[in-house]
């Protein structure tokens, strides 16, 4: 017995324990696997026995998960040995690759047993899910102990190696592009999407995931046609989605950070009902990020789980918000349903411009997801609510970092900002969405002059934007803010030639910059043929249809509160609207003729004004594809509206 002892191997790989084989992995100091490994072509990994695990009992709250994220991987499975001996600290008692070693075993473990084994070839699909679920505290799966049962990962149904040569997903491009598209996405895309910060860039070279995650981001603000033809963001895209599906990320953190680039863009048009698409990648991220428990504060600001995650969460509300509105679909994050507290300046590397673009671009989709979500309740909206809306717009545009004005306080312009010129176009597109809720508020001409105003001055916007070569800058969701611009314009204008002849002006204006984002992103084809059917009608009552009419939505109950305003309250709305429009008369032409129309609660405008059709009331949000199938239909097969309950 004490010879069997003496000789019986002190280092097994997991293969050979599992088939009660003698392993020589202790004997070969020069090699990265035993012999039956390497003569059947497998990657070899180190068994760690059962008592030199360690396994930790459930900690309730932050404390818990903050302990197991600091022990959780941050490198991928192409990493040093650095990284097979951080993977040693996984919570996974069943995970014999990844069990934690303990200091007092007789038997210790030195830095040649915790060397990388199977690094000469691609390692095996790892789980990703190396950190805990989150459990609420209601949840009667939060009592006692957490107990985690899972399989050996080391057995995989596919041949790793071969996919990821047949796809070339393990290929990354040369060093000189990878330097450019990491300055593209810090410059242009990360103002937007923040969720790396420089000390995540600097550590993207130890996750093959993260890297092409980086360099698919920075291609995404790139000018199309300045890249090879084997690294566009399609390439970048297919290769994250081959790593996604292959598990071979461990740092869970970094899989969720790749669906977050991934909801930036589409391939494809958003008429298609998909799983590859924006809007899928998006509620995979979102739940992801609720799994890992990123919707309660006490998470954030944790040295355990790292930085950018209060930045992370924020993105994605920012992103479902705008693409719920875009779609007209249900949103799937409200902010009653979390408690995480809205990104400040400090939460950033760097207190500068970008940092407070992306924590006012927040506050206003705050603002946005509190006005959407009172279309799903099919009503009009009622005096007190646009009371709350135009009062939380206005105390935005006062709390508006001085950086990201367009004018000083003595009325002067700053200089062009790009990104001051975006925080604008989401402001101003803002006013016209207000003014689209379903309510007796959309037949007052003070309404609607509003809402012309607001969508002439992000033509205005976007004109600069377009003579600055900046077009390639912006992300889809611009797409359709043109869209929606150019809805409010023809709808909402005057039968005077002068002003029919500048929304012209306008709408080729946002034509022109459809044209460039076509180039990248499919959904811009699809808006610019929705724009073009709309210049060619010569129907403008049909166009008023096009634009009111939902049939697979009910009508809008009646609401006694909509309906009745008083004169103070009146008075109030008046002064709202103008408050909304703090700028010279040089920036937006005919400013003053807000101040000349009369409100009139209940409506009552003469017939000649507007395209709006005054019987049908239910018009919702959801038009962005309906507009889109109307428009393709000729003008005499539109069907009648029905007369509204507001009639």
């Amino acid at each position: 017995m004490a010879d069997s002892l003496k000789t019986r191997a002190r280092v097994v790989c997991i293969r050979c324990h599992d088939r009660k084989v003698r392993c020589d992995l202790s004997s070969r100091p020069g090699d990265t696997a035993c012999r039956h490994c390497q003569r059947d072509r497998v990657p070899c990994r180190i068994y760690i026995g059962a008592r030199r695990r360690r396994v930790q009992s459930r900690v309730a709250g932050s404390d818990r998960f903050a302990e197991n994220v600091s022990n959780s991987p941050s490198l991928d499975v192409a990493s040093s040995g650095e990284h097979e001996e951080a993977s040693l600290t996984n919570s996974d008692p069943f995970d014999t690759s990844s069990a934690t070693v303990t200091a007092p075993d007789r038997e210790q473990v030195t830095e040649r047993d915790l060397a990388p084994l199977s690094h000469a070839s691609s390692a095996p699909p790892i789980t990703a899910l190396a950190c805990p679920g989150y459990f609420g505290d209601q949840s009667v799966m939060s009592l006692g102990p957490q107990t985690q049962t899972g399989c050996d990962p080391a057995t995989s149904p596919f041949d790793v190696d071969a996919i990821l040569k047949l796809t070339r997903a393990s290929s990354i491009p040369p060093a000189t592009l990878q330097n450019a598209l990491t300055d593209l996405y810090t410059e242009w895309l990360y103002p937007y999407v923040p969720i790396l910060g420089r000390k995540d860039i600097d550590q993207c070279g130890s996750s093959l995931l993260l890297r092409h995650a980086l360099s698919f981001a920075g291609a995404l603000v790139q000018r199309p046609g300045r890249y090879p033809s084997t690294w566009t963001p399609r390439d970048f895209a297919n290769k994250i989605k081959t790593l996604l599906f292959l598990e071979t990320e461990k740092n869970i953190f970094n899989v969720l950070k790749a669906f977050c680039f991934l909801s930036c863009w589409s391939q494809g048009s958003p008429r298609d009902a998909t799983l590859d698409c924006p809007w899928q990648w998006l509620a995979t991220a979102i739940r992801l990020a609720i799994q890992l428990g990123l919707h309660r504060e006490s998470i954030h600001g944790n040295p355990g789980v790292g930085g950018c995650t209060r930045q992370l969460w924020w993105f994605l509300f920012n992103n479902e918000t705008l693409q719920s509105a875009c779609y007209g679909r249900p949103s799937m994050l409200q902010t009653v349903h979390f408690d995480v507290r809205p990104p400040e300046p400090h939460d950033f590397d760097v207190d500068d411009l970008k940092a407070k673009f992306f924590c006012s671009t927040t506050r206003m989709c705050i603002i946005l997801n509190s006005h959407m979500n009172r279309t799903t309740t099919y009503r009009s909206i009622t005096t007190q609510e646009l009371m709350s809306i135009f009062a939380s717009l206005q105390q935005w545009l006062e709390q508006l970092p001085e950086e990201l004005r367009l004018f000083d306080i003595s009325g002067s312009r700053h200089p062009y900002q790009f990104l001051t010129q975006v925080t604008h176009v989401v402001y101003f597109t803002s006013i016209t969405l207000a003014y689209l809720l379903p309510g007796p508020h959309r037949q007052s001409p003070l309404f609607r002059k509003a809402s012309f105003l607001a969508s002439q001055t992000v033509f205005r916007l976007f004109e600069e934007i377009l003579y600055r070569d900046e077009v390639h800058h912006l992300l889809p969701i611009f797409i359709w803010v043109i869209l929606v611009a150019t809805v409010a314009q023809v709808s909402c204008c005057d039968e005077t030639s002068e002003e029919q002849h500048g929304v012209r002006e306008r709408i080729e204006i946002g034509r022109l910059i459809l044209v460039q984002l076509a180039e990248k992103h499919p959904s811009a084809s699809l808006v610019l043929a929705k724009i073009e059917r709309l210049e060619r009608s010569d129907d403008r009552a049909s166009i008023a249809q096009l634009v009111n009419i939902t049939p697979d939505i009910p009508s809008c109950p009646p609401n006694s509160e909509a309906l009745s305003t008083t004169l103070e309250q009146t008075e109030l709305l008046c002064t709202a609207i103008g408050a909304l429009f703090p700028f010279p008369e040089s920036f937006i032409p005919r400013i003053d003729s807000l101040k000349a129309i009369p409100w009139n609660s209940f409506g009552a405008i003469p017939s000649d004004q507007g395209l709006w059709s005054l019987d049908t009331m239910n018009w919702t949000l959801d038009w962005f594809d309906l507009v889109g199938d109307l428009l393709g239909a000729p003008a005499s097969s539109l069907p009648t509206a029905a007369p509204s309950v507001h009639s």
